[in-house]
């Protein structure tokens, strides 16, 4: 009985401990963080592969906004076809040639193929036959640009001109902001991502030159393009001056709109690929430190806004160095 009686016992002690236990793992996991209900409407950071994808993205964006000064140059070119042919068609197949090798390289195959056709015609009616498709299929893809719009801010009290402009710069991935003034367009400025800048050397409440210099100094405009307009001829110093202070190209009126407008898109891309030059490794092709610190900035105030913990990991490969060496470059 003494031995039944005790096995009983411990049986039911061994209950006991068992329901304390499994009480202590229930309250354990009431004080544990939980996972954070995700927020379909907060952005979410980027890792690595999103990244790459993030910036091969934004290089087509930009290229698809060079496509509009190439519309341009065909659509000139075919006017003089009727005028002096040979002429033209050089400057068509150049062009096209241009479109052929940069559209492969961009990721638009489709371009290419249909710039190598235009190449290659000969007969007038076959190389009007293949432009007019070329033309169509280039406009298709600027109405498809995947990134955010590009921002053009033109600076001066000419309506006429600001009109003009507006219309020729406009497209399905831009936005073009006007300014009468030097105080507008610092609030413009502000408040958007100004991509390039056009403005006047001389303004209502400032001298275009004390302009240059307030947007070379503000963080926001200190590397966007700036094209002065001038209403009237200048001195070679006044031009030297204004290049010195930090505008890229400079324009006497009346100008060549359309040389202008392709001398926009073309510093447009190309304020984009130094951008996604400067954030890419030249030997692996990855993401590098810049683009690292932008990323983990925008990562960092997500997780503060959403009161989360934010962890980072570093992966150390061995023996790159000899993949370093023995890579070209």
């Amino acid at each position: 009985m003494r031995r039944k009686k005790a096995r009983k016992e411990n049986e039911e002690s061994k209950f006991h401990a068992g329901m304390r236990y499994q009480n202590e793992k229930t309250n354990h996991k009431k004080y544990l963080p939980q996972p954070p209900i995700p927020n379909p409407q907060s952005p979410v950071p980027f890792n690595g592969a999103e990244l790459a994808i993030h910036m091969e993205d934004e290089l087509k964006s930009w290229y698809r906004q060079s496509l509009n000064s190439r519309i341009s140059g065909l659509e000139s070119a075919k006017k003089l076809l009727s005028e002096n042919f040979d002429e033209a068609v050089s400057s068509i197949r150049r062009i096209a040639r241009s479109l052929r090798n940069s559209s492969e390289a961009y990721g638009f195959p489709e371009i290419s193929a249909g710039a190598n056709l235009l190449e290659k015609a000969d007969a007038k009616e076959e190389i009007l036959r293949q432009m007019d498709a070329l033309i169509l299929l280039l406009r298709a893809n600027m109405t498809q640009s995947s990134g955010g719009p590009t921002c053009i801010l033109l600076i001066g009290d000419d309506p006429e001109i600001c009109n003009i402009l507006k219309k020729k710069l406009s497209g399905p991935s831009r936005i073009v902001y006007a300014a009468r003034t030097s105080a507008e367009a610092m609030n413009i400025i502000r408040e958007k991502n100004v991509s390039i800048i056009l403005t006047d050397l001389i303004l209502p409440d400032m001298d275009g030159r004390n302009l240059l210099i307030a947007l070379r100094e503000n963080s926001k405009s200190v590397g966007a393009p700036i094209l002065l307009l001038s209403s009237s001829r200048v001195g070679e110093d006044v031009k030297s001056e204004c290049f010195a202070l930090g505008a890229d190209e400079y324009y006497e009126k009346p100008f060549n709109f359309e040389s202008l407008c392709a001398s926009v898109s073309a510093k447009i891309v190309r304020a984009g690929e130094l951008s996604m030059e400067s954030r890419r490794d030249h030997l692996t092709g990855l993401p590098n430190r810049s683009a690292f610190v932008e990323t983990f900035s925008r990562a960092a105030a997500l997780a503060k806004r959403r009161k989360e913990p934010l962890a980072l990991a570093m992966i150390d490969f061995d023996s790159f160095k000899m993949v370093n060496d023995t890579t070209a470059i």
